[in-house]
């Protein structure tokens, strides 16, 4: 009988047949081999004639699956190093896996109401720093699945910024203030389009 990778996964399925065959299948919420008797014809590759050829057919795949799980993957949004006082986004790619954590030098990373600069969005796939000080400065990476499968890190510095003589805001001070307000700064493309007013609210803030 030719099986495929998912074959163990299947619920059993008895066939429409008369014949009254004991066979094996595996119950994957279980994760072991166990029998059921099969019609003799049709129904699904989750049927072995022993125990032990069950066993250590779906044993080496599901374990081949699980190593095949996808690693998240983390990204900076922002400047890196992060100019002092802005703000930058982590970002958890994790690929449909819960849940999600954050970790900060290797140890788990937890959000606080003590620091309101500081904080997550709902699934938790994004980690949000306003304001950025020295103390932020860190490796970042992030966690996921009941496994914990960890993701790759991302070394986040942070500079102190000189306002230099072509730092001129090249929008008007109403687009400039609200690019400001809803966090845009970040995003290199709008900080160079109102570099003065990024500067200076991010400065005295």
């Amino acid at each position: 009988m030719h099986h495929f990778a998912d074959s163990c996964l299947l619920p059993f399925e008895i066939g429409p047949c008369q014949d009254n065959q004991q066979l094996w299948y595996f119950d994957k919420s279980l994760g072991y081999c166990k029998t059921f008797v099969y019609g003799g014809c049709e129904g699904n590759q989750n049927r072995f004639f022993t125990e032990d050829e069950c066993m250590h057919y779906c044993s080496i795949h599901l374990y081949k699956k699980q190593m095949e799980i996808s690693h998240p993957m983390l990204v900076l949004i922002g400047y890196n190093p992060v100019p002092l006082g802005s703000t930058i986004t982590l970002r958890c790619k994790a690929n449909g896996q819960y849940p999600i954590q954050w970790h900060k030098n290797g140890i788990l990373f937890q959000v606080t109401n003590d620091d309101q600069r500081i904080y997550m969005n709902d699934d938790h796939s994004e980690l949000h720093i306003t304001k950025i000080q020295q103390s932020d400065v860190a490796d970042y990476l992030c966690s996921v699945g009941l496994n914990a499968i960890l993701s790759n890190s991302i070394y986040l510095n942070v500079k102190d910024v000189e306002m230099v003589e072509s730092c001129i805001d090249k929008g008007n001070q109403i687009t400039c203030k609200l690019i400001h307000k809803i966090g845009l700064c970040s995003n290199p493309r709008y900080n160079s389009f109102c570099c003065h007013t990024c500067f200076v609210t991010n400065k005295f803030t």
